[in-house]
């Protein structure tokens, strides 16, 4: 198995924990769990991808990956392997999906600011008190957008086609 073949089929497998945990109510599952495998399987499925293209290339310790992935893909090419029939609609996707592809990517611990899915967080109390803010009891909207927003939508039928059909696309 080559590198970008094991980050490909750990990519699959965090996705595959993703759609499991999206599924079940919000009260049984905090919202930061379904993220979590979301943000760690786009940015594996980014790094499989870019280890294909470029392996001398490749910054294994990036997690903006996936925000990269978004300009990297907008090749003809990626498209028909994808499904789409033509070229211009598939480029204006992945243009007018730049916010939730960045999104994703601000999940990680790393990027975006104090809210994260995997680690608590310093939050400014009620009266100045500073308290801390843990990713379980966080509202993140990001959730609700993936079950009913178009765009979001459009992304992860993007992330399930590329793990589906990585190698004709790469």
């Amino acid at each position: 198995m080559t590198e970008s073949d094991a980050f490909l089929a750990q990519a699959k497998s965090d996705y595959s924990i993703f759609k499991r945990l999206l599924a079940l109510p919000r009260s049984e599952v905090p919202g930061c769990h379904p993220l979590h495998y979301l943000q760690m399987a786009t940015e594996k499925l980014a790094k499989a991808f870019f280890l294909r293209l470029d392996p001398k290339g490749f910054r294994p310790h990036s997690h903006a990956t996936f925000d990269r992935l978004r300009n990297v893909a907008k090749r003809p090419r990626v498209a028909i392997a994808l499904g789409w029939k033509e070229f211009p609609p598939y480029a204006a996707f992945l243009e007018s999906s730049r916010p939730v592809f960045r999104e994703l990517v601000d999940l990680h611990p790393g990027h975006g600011g104090p809210t994260n899915v995997e680690y608590p967080w310093p939050h400014a109390g009620d009266r100045g008190n500073a308290t801390f803010c843990s990713p379980c009891n966080w509202n993140f909207r990001e959730v609700d957008h993936l079950r009913t927003d178009r765009n979001y939508l459009q992304v992860l039928t993007f992330v399930e086609r590329l793990l589906s059909r990585f190698h004709e696309a790469c």
